[in-house]
């Protein structure tokens, strides 16, 4: 799917999934065996589509038309679309993933998120990309059995589709 079409059709709480190939990507996708080594969150704000996610530096909010770009020079960018319970949640996903501005990335968390796919348990986490998005969605309904990593959104949104990544707005 192009990025026009893709803009047209994305809703507040859908998601970007990233099948990675760099440096970290591959060793998280190793320890996972998950496709997926990266998910943000995407949110209207206004009448543009921004991507909020945990990255090494933090927090970030970016216009979706450049992180579209920027995530497709590391690999292969997936849309996965909100459960549909979530996509009438509009104001509490915004809310709650506007809400974690200024946090810091926990690059500890990356082995609770690990340990709780072993032991296929809940566990206590921080900020990674995967646990912003577990903790928005939480804010908006949606129950978690245990701590997901980035691949298990591919099962957990409605439908998942490849993007091309030659976003212009």
């Amino acid at each position: 799917m192009n990025y026009a079409d893709f803009r047209h059709l994305a809703e507040t709480g859908d998601l970007l999934l990233l099948e990675g190939r760099g440096l970290f990507s591959t060793p998280i996708r190793m320890i996972t065996g998950q496709q997926a080594s990266h998910v943000a969150i995407l949110l209207w704000i206004a009448d543009g589509l921004w991507v909020a996610e945990m990255r090494g530096q933090g927090y970030t909010l970016m216009r979706a038309s450049q992180r579209v770009s920027e995530m497709g020079e590391h690999g292969q960018v997936y849309w996965g679309k909100a459960p549909y319970r979530l996509r009438w949640q509009v104001n509490e996903v915004r809310d709650a993933a506007l809400s974690y501005r200024g946090y810091r990335y926990s690059w500890w968390t990356l082995i609770t998120v690990w340990l709780s796919q072993v032991t296929r348990r809940r566990m206590p986490s921080n900020l990674v990309c995967s646990t912003l998005v577990q903790r928005v969605w939480s804010a908006a309904g949606f129950q978690f059995t245990q701590t997901p990593d980035p691949g298990d959104f591919f099962k957990l949104c409605a439908a998942v589709t490849p993007l091309h990544t030659d976003a212009t707005e």
